[in-house]
């Protein structure tokens, strides 16, 4: 939370991110369409557009610039059922509008009472960001059914919303806008050149004047300190290549081999903020992953990745300011974000033939992380841990590994019981004993006597 001195700015607000400034151009007609369309009450908002066209950003621009007409604006990410209610459920805490049903650690008293103020309470703004599931369309939708008394602004990738919602379309950025922001996002870096404003054009044109990927061009050209025209040449950019993928893969021929196993394990979980703390606990055991990570790619032939000679960088602070300088990732008070369209990228990347393996890396990293939050159930940092747990335990399912989940389900259910979700917590338990009957072999053993005490816990409560 940010509580503003300067008057004309928001006084109470939980923006993940800063105003970019003057860096947020070619955005004019759009931001006052914007503001013509959600400034009247009971109106909603749904900015379309695909993944980087830069609808958060559109989103943040506006409440950073909205001065007195909202008291108050929350953010929320909102890229499943699950999360939307936990970020709901999350703006009762004390650091927002510190309601007294926080204190209960039950997710629903907090929810509701947040939808109670929201109800009483005037001129507020509330961001729904990532909505690009049916479900998470559908759980936005009913939301917005039952407040009316302020605004909600959602973004997402879906087209098809109900009537009621009014749909704003986002396209990229126009040739000049781009141009100007490569321009200004490398000025007191870059190599400069006579034909700067040409081939910084040109640089646009190629990567379809899409905002994400003209930010990430930019922070490798400023710390690289190239030239727009060296950078195309290594990239071998041009108007026919998937450049994306180019622009993204680029800077992670720079990173430490431990940097991109961080990256990648990043991919791996929900979009939600991670907390730091899931990274950092049992340090020793990051690296223990991080080992096992770099040798499992190492074993692949041709691996240019990989392969590249590199500096070795383990602290994790250090790790995480380099993957902030490529704009590959953004520390929040909540957590480390991963831009959606840069996760779905990384995760794609890897190798079919490893898939499986990163995912048991992955769910080893939650297990280990667990203990931090079997004691802070009721904390946020419990509630965002159960959805990184949910998230890698339907990517194990997919890839055809649940018979390696029991333990993470059984801590999953403990979980949800701990925040009173008793009838979400019933399928994981249930699911960690069958997987624990059929198997009956020692290394299940852990898994198998604590799930039991998780499941008896689960049949004490009535409406089960």
């Amino acid at each position: 939370m940010r509580r503003e001195r300067n008057e004309s700015r928001l006084r109470l607000h939980n923006l993940p991110f800063e105003s970019l400034g003057n860096l947020f151009v070619g955005r004019d007609k759009e931001l006052e369409r914007l503001e013509h369309d959600i400034e009247f009450p009971k109106l909603n908002v749904v900015l379309i557009g695909r993944g980087g066209t830069g609808k958060t950003r559109l989103a943040l621009e506006l409440a950073w610039r909205s001065g007195q007409r909202y008291q108050t604006v929350f953010f929320v990410w909102a890229n499943s059922p699950q999360g939307l209610r936990s970020g709901i459920a999350s703006l009762a805490g004390p650091r927002l509008l510190d309601l007294p049903e926080q204190k209960s650690g039950i997710e629903k008293d907090a929810y509701d009472a947040v939808l109670n103020w929201l109800r009483a309470n005037p001129r507020w703004l509330l961001i729904l960001d990532d909505v690009n599931t049916e479900p998470a369309a559908q759980a936005a939708q009913m939301l917005c059914l039952q407040l009316r008394s302020g605004n909600i602004l959602i973004t997402s990738r879906i087209t098809a919303w109900r009537g009621d919602t009014r749909k704003f379309q986002l396209s990229a950025l126009g040739p000049e806008a781009s141009s100007q922001f490569l321009l200004a996002r490398t000025a007191k870096a870059r190599k400069s050149a006579q034909d700067d404003i040409e081939r910084s054009t040109e640089l646009a044109n190629a990567l379809g004047m899409l905002p994400l990927a003209l930010e990430i061009a930019s922070a490798f050209i400023a710390r690289q300190r190239s030239s727009f025209a060296d950078y195309m040449s290594r990239l071998m950019i041009d108007s026919s290549a998937n450049n994306l993928r180019r622009v993204i893969y680029a800077p992670l021929l720079n990173l430490s081999k431990t940097s991109i196993v961080i990256l990648r394990l990043l991919s791996l979980l929900s979009s939600r903020p991670v907390p730091q703390a899931i990274l950092e606990s049992e340090r020793g055991k990051l690296n223990e992953i991080s080992k096992k990570a770099i040798a499992l790619e190492d074993s692949l032939e041709d691996n240019l990745l990989w392969s590249a000679p590199r500096r070795r960088s383990e602290r994790l602070d250090t790790i995480l300011a380099e993957l902030a300088t490529y704009s590959l990732a953004q520390q929040t008070e909540e957590g480390i974000v991963v831009h959606p369209l840069i996760r779905e990228i990384i995760y794609s990347e890897i190798h079919k033939e490893h898939l499986n393996s990163w995912i048991l890396l992955a769910i080893e990293l939650i297990e280990n992380s667990y203990p931090l939050y079997s004691e802070a159930q009721k904390s946020l940092a419990g509630s965002l841990w159960r959805l990184h747990a949910a998230e890698v335990l339907a990517k194990a399912d997919e890839a055809g590994l649940s018979e390696r989940t029991a333990y993470l389900r059984s801590q999953l259910g403990r979980t949800l019981l701990g925040i009173g979700l008793y009838t979400e917590a019933e399928q994981p338990l249930r699911q960690a004993l069958e997987i624990n009957e059929r198997l009956k072999s020692p290394h299940v053993a852990r898994d198998l006597s604590r799930s039991e005490e998780h499941t008896s816990e689960l049949q004490s409560h009535h409406d089960l």
